[in-house]
């Protein structure tokens, strides 16, 4: 007698979670867009229904896209979560082949079943071993090896991985 309506609210969660779902990918660029001087390839997994590592590519009013290719000194609070916050922008020059790969602590704080972490020397490992490949399959190689590396293990924080080579 009282399945009925703990069903219909059952039903309901899914159907928000699915929407909120079909937002949070409307909100991310799509995975490989194209840039005249760039090859790029990204991907955000989260690690529960529903998460939050954004990251965003866009062509800039002079024509440009933005880019940081090394450990982000810059910075600040994440945004929107703090109010009144002074957030300092870091820049990296970056010339014809060289390859930038961003990513969020998901990436290397992935922890197996003997809570060892990924970290960021395999993360360079898998970069330097794949590094004359295409942004798409460096992308790809990493999200494999993370995935290796847990095991059966599921994500306890979400994953934004970003690997662009200028052309």
């Amino acid at each position: 007698m009282f399945r009925f309506p703990q069903y219909v609210l059952g039903k309901q969660l899914e159907q928000q979670t699915e929407l909120a779902r079909q937002v949070q990918k409307d909100l991310c660029p799509p995975a490989n867009p194209s840039f005249e001087n760039l090859d790029f390839a990204a991907e955000c997994v989260s690690a529960w229904q529903v998460g939050g590592d954004f990251y965003d590519v866009f062509r800039t009013d002079q024509g440009s896209v933005a880019l940081e290719s090394e450990r982000l000194e810059e910075g600040g609070p994440v945004l929107g979560v703090l109010t009144a916050q002074t957030y300092r922008q870091g820049n990296i020059a970056l010339s014809t082949g060289d390859l930038a790969v961003l990513y969020s602590d998901g990436v290397v704080l992935a922890m197996n079943a003997s809570e060892e972490e990924f970290g960021e020397d395999r993360l360079r490992t898998v970069i330097r071993k794949n590094s004359a490949k295409s942004p798409a399959e460096i992308r790809d190689e990493i999200l494999k090896q993370v995935r290796s590396f847990l095991g059966e293990e599921q994500l306890q924080d979400d994953l934004t991985l970003v690997v662009a080579r200028i052309r």
